[in-house]
């Protein structure tokens, strides 16, 4: 029964003792989140609607581009929940644009054509993923946008 008891009390003991050193063994890193600010990308960062057509996956990425219409219906300014934007205010060729998701919100208040029709062959710039909308190309889940000028630190 002795033998018992002491082989418990050794395996507590071993473990108590194991246990105090994990700690020691393992490096600490902090968590460290994004930041909430992010800084003016580099030029080279904002790319234009020709290299975002073939980044299909890349989330966060910023892009330039021409309001050049609505993608559906394609050229009109009817719609408040899409825009076609393009290298070049005169681009007339769907399969050369960039579809974009207006969601309801700021984003949609300020760049939907029916409401601002003045948008019309502005420059754009939105910083969102890259994916397939409306059948082609687009930028969805817009996190950010600036118009006219390049996005700057808030």
């Amino acid at each position: 029964m002795k033998t018992k008891h002491f082989s418990r009390v050794l395996a507590v003991a071993a473990s108590a003792l194991l246990f105090a050193f994990i700690p020691l063994s393992c490096d600490f890193m902090p968590y460290e989140g994004e930041d909430e600010e992010e800084e003016t990308p580099a030029p080279e960062e904002i790319y234009d609607v020709a290299a975002a057509r073939s980044m299909t996956g890349s989330k966060k990425v910023w892009v330039c581009g021409y309001i050049i219409g609505n993608v559906s219906p394609f050229k009109a300014a009817t719609s408040a929940t899409n825009l076609a934007i393009a290298d070049t205010p005169q681009q007339t060729a769907k399969d050369s644009c960039l579809s974009v998701e207006l969601k309801i919100g700021e984003l949609r208040d300020a760049l939907n054509l029916p409401s601002n029709p003045d948008n019309l062959g502005r420059k754009v710039y939105l910083k969102g993923d890259i994916t397939t909308y409306y059948s082609i190309p687009g930028v969805k889940n817009i996190s950010a946008w600036s118009l006219d000028d390049p996005p700057s630190k808030k």
